[in-house]
């Protein structure tokens, strides 16, 4: 079986996969556009250290709260806000999206965002 045959991240005992066999959802010459689900504390966070990585652009923040959002533009101005998970999903272009919600909600939020064709990072 070859590594596309077993998918992105499946592997035989004691082998790791190889970069060829690593299948990203964006170009490899351009930075994968990534949205924030929740940027609390802890997305918040996150956001900083991806947004100063410089390896990803930070296209979209939801947060429920007002002032969550409000403030997560300081450290990502150029992205598109939205309330709520939804409206997160119809942003476009968008290549993954990091959850930093509640963990009773990180299931459901992580299935539709892959059902969706996002790569998840699940905090």
């Amino acid at each position: 079986m070859t590594p596309s045959e077993r998918g992105p991240v499946a592997t035989y005992a004691g082998e790791s996969p190889s970069p060829a066999s690593l299948v990203a959802p964006w170009d490899a010459l351009s930075r994968p556009r990534v949205g924030f689900l929740g940027v609390g504390w802890i997305g918040r966070q996150r956001m900083e250290v991806l947004a100063s990585s410089g390896l990803v652009d930070v296209v979209a923040i939801a947060d429920p709260a007002p002032e969550m959002r409000q403030s997560a533009l300081e450290v990502a101005p150029g992205a598109t806000v939205a309330d709520s998970l939804d409206e997160l999903l119809s942003i476009e272009p968008l290549d993954a999206v990091v959850i930093a919600t509640p963990s009773a909600l990180h299931a459901e939020q992580s299935i539709r965002a892959l059902e969706a064709g996002l790569a998840v990072f699940c905090q």
